[in-house]
């Protein structure tokens, strides 16, 4: 059994290679990369809630570079319970939708970087 003070990180690589992409969109695939994304954020915010020593990195791999999409070099979020404050106090955000306020960072933070990612790297 790991001690307490182990730490635990998930490292997500993701391939974002538009080529691919494009042709499972051509074949009227049911697996967006929109949908794997949502896979990706699921399974990482699930890790994050196994402890307060689950780090999480998640790179993306497109076809000129890959780049930390999680955390990324904007992150002005830190992995979970590295903010200082107590679990209650930023365990939910303050509009109350009982939605984990880390999580939703986290999320935009990886899909503004895979915006970006995408847009830098046109083919």
């Amino acid at each position: 059994m790991a001690s307490d003070d182990e730490l635990s990180i998930l490292v997500i690589v993701v391939d974002v290679n538009p080529i691919w992409w494009g042709q499972q969109t051509l074949k009227s695939s049911k697996f967006t990369l929109s949908k794997c994304l949502d896979a990706v954020m699921v399974m990482g915010n699930s890790h994050l809630l196994m402890g307060h020593n689950s780090k999480l990195a998640v790179i993306a791999s497109h076809i000129q570079e890959s780049r930390f999409i999680y955390p990324g070099k904007t992150s002005k979020t830190g992995d979970a319970g590295d903010n200082g404050s107590s679990p209650s106090e930023s365990m939910f955000s303050s509009s109350k939708d009982g939605k984990y306020e880390l999580f939703a960072a986290a999320n935009e933070l990886m899909a503004e970087e895979i915006k970006d990612l995408m847009a830098r790297n046109v083919l």
